[in-house]
C-alpha cells in the first residue's frame, strides 16, 4: 500500500485521502481527525454508498468536503469550495501531528462485573490493571429488605457487594492534541479490552450497565413494597481519567496454572482466579495486523454480547454463532465455513460433535424467524431441553475464538 501511493506521488499530486491514508490506514482514526475541524451531517447515496457532507462552522452554509464510505471504509473524500489546497496542506499537517506527536500518555477505567469477587491486584504488562474498587468507594447495604424476610436466619454480611461484584479495569492509552482522536483511541481501548476480558475470564464479565436509560426498581421497606426509578452504574471517589495508575495497596490476585482453566466449571469458588495465559493471550491480541485485529476485535464485541444476554435465547445464540462467523474470510460459504471453524478450535469430542453440527441450523432458525423456544415451546413445555444450545455454543465460540488467537497459521 504504502509503495503504491509513493510510486503515485512522483507523478501527480496525491489526492487528500490518499495523503491520509500515508499517514494512518485506520479508517477510523481519519474521520476522527476529519470531524475535529468540521460538522459532519449525514445523506443516503444510491447502492449502498453514503455520504457525509462536512461544513465548517464559522461556514455553516457552505460544503467543505464530502465523505463517501461503504460500510465501516471511506472510498473517497471529495474537497468542497471552502476546502483549497492551502487548507488541505493544513489538515494533513495537523492530522500528522495528532498521529506522530509524543503527548506522553493517560489512565482511564471504567467498572465491569464478574460473578466472583477479585480479591487483589493485577498489572498486566504495562497497560492494563484489574482491582477491587478504593476502598473509599461508598457501597450501601440494606436499603432492600427482603433478603431478612426471605432468609431471616442468614448470616451473610456481606451479600450486598455481589453478585456481581464490581471490578476497576485501568487502561493505559496515548494522548493527543486532537481530541476527537484520543476520544477514540479512549473508548476503544476501553471496549477492547472490556471485550477481551468477557472473553479471557472464566466469571462470566458484564457491562456495568446496559444504556437503556433509567429503570424502575422495586425496594422492600417497611413490610411494604416501594417502586424507584433509578438509573444503574457504578462509580467511586476519584474519577475515570489519571496521568497514571494510581496507587493501590491491594494484594496481588491469585493466578491460576492449570491447563483446564477454560474447561473447570467455576461456580463454586470463591474468588476470581486470573489465567497465567492473559498476559500472553493480550500480548497476542495486540500483535495482530489491522484486518486480523478488526476480526477478533469484534468477534470479541459480539460474544460479550452474548455473554451479557445469555440467558435470552433468542439474543445469546446468534450472538456466540455471529462471534465465529467474524473470523471467516469474506469469500467464505458461511455454513461450511463456520462447521470448519468449530472442527478445527472447538474441541468436539465425540458426543458433542454431532450436536455442534445442528448449531449454525439453530442460529438460522432463530434469526430467520423460524422457531424460538421461548414461543413456540414455552415454559411448561414435554420440550424444555433447549438450554443445552445455549450452553454449547457459548462454550464452543470461547474455543474458537482463543483457538484462532493462538494459531500462528490461522490463515
Amino acid at each position: 500500500m504504502h509503495k503504491l501511493i509513493q510510486r503515485k506521488s512522483k507523478g501527480s499530486r496525491l489526492k487528500i485521502l490518499e495523503r491520509l491514508r500515508q499517514l494512518t490506514l485506520d479508517d477510523q482514526e481519519i474521520y476522527a481527525l476529519l470531524h475535529e475541524g468540521f460538522d459532519g451531517s449525514q445523506s443516503v447515496g444510491c447502492s449502498g454508498v453514503q455520504e457525509l457532507i462536512f461544513h465548517a462552522r464559522e461556514f455553516a452554509d457552505e460544503s467543505y468536503l464530502t465523505l463517501r464510505f461503504r460500510g465501516n471504509r471511506i472510498t473517497g473524500i471529495t474537497p468542497g469550495m471552502r476546502l483549497t489546497k492551502a487548507s488541505q496542506d493544513d489538515l494533513v499537517e495537523r492530522a500528522k501531528q495528532a498521529l506522530q506527536e509524543d503527548a506522553g500518555s493517560h489512565v482511564v477505567s471504567r467498572y465491569i462485573f464478574s460473578e466472583r469477587p477479585l480479591k487483589g491486584q493485577l498489572q498486566v504488562s504495562n497497560g492494563l490493571r484489574l482491582r477491587p474498587p478504593p476502598p473509599d468507594t461508598i457501597i450501601g447495604s440494606g436499603l432492600d429488605e427482603w433478603q431478612k424476610v426471605a432468609d431471616p436466619f442468614s448470616k451473610k454480611v456481606d451479600e450486598h457487594l455481589g453478585p456481581p461484584y464490581p471490578i476497576l479495569m485501568e487502561v493505559k492509552v496515548r494522548k493527543s492534541s486532537s481530541m476527537m482522536l484520543q476520544s477514540l483511541w479512549m473508548m476503544r481501548e476501553l471496549e477492547r479490552h472490556h471485550n477481551a476480558l468477557t472473553l479471557l475470564l472464566a466469571a462470566d464479565i458484564k457491562y456495568a450497565h446496559f444504556p437503556s436509560g433509567p429503570l424502575w426498581t422495586s425496594l422492600f421497606r417497611e413490610h411494604r413494597m416501594e417502586n424507584h426509578l433509578l438509573s444503574p452504574g457504578f462509580s467511586d471517589p476519584h474519577g475515570g481519567l489519571h496521568d497514571d495508575f494510581p496507587a493501590s495497596q491491594e494484594p496481588i490476585v491469585k493466578t491460576y496454572d492449570g491447563a483446564d482453566y477454560y474447561g473447570r466449571l467455576w461456580f463454586w469458588d470463591a474468588e476470581l482466579l486470573i489465567p497465567k495465559t492473559l498476559d500472553r493471550h493480550l500480548g497476542l491480541m495486540h500483535s495482530l495486523d489491522l484486518e486480523q485485529a478488526s476480526k477478533f476485535h469484534r468477534a470479541c464485541m459480539w460474544f460479550a454480547q452474548g455473554v451479557q444476554f445469555r440467558s435470552i435465547e433468542t439474543i445469546g445464540v446468534p450472538s456466540f454463532s455471529a462471534s465465529i462467523e467474524c473470523l471467516l474470510p469474506r469469500s467464505e460459504e458461511i455454513k461450511n465455513g463456520f462447521d470448519a471453524i468449530v472442527d478445527r478450535y472447538g474441541q468436539l469430542t465425540d458426543g458433542t460433535k454431532i450436536l455442534a453440527r445442528n448449531l449454525y441450523d439453530v442460529r438460522s432458525d432463530l434469526v430467520h424467524g423460524s422457531f424460538a423456544h421461548s414461543s413456540d415451546a414455552g415454559i411448561f413445555s414435554f420440550k424444555n431441553d433447549d438450554d443445552w444450545q445455549t450452553l454449547l455454543i457459548w462454550t464452543v465460540a470461547k474455543r474458537c475464538l482463543i483457538g484462532w488467537l493462538e494459531d500462528a497459521s490461522r490463515q
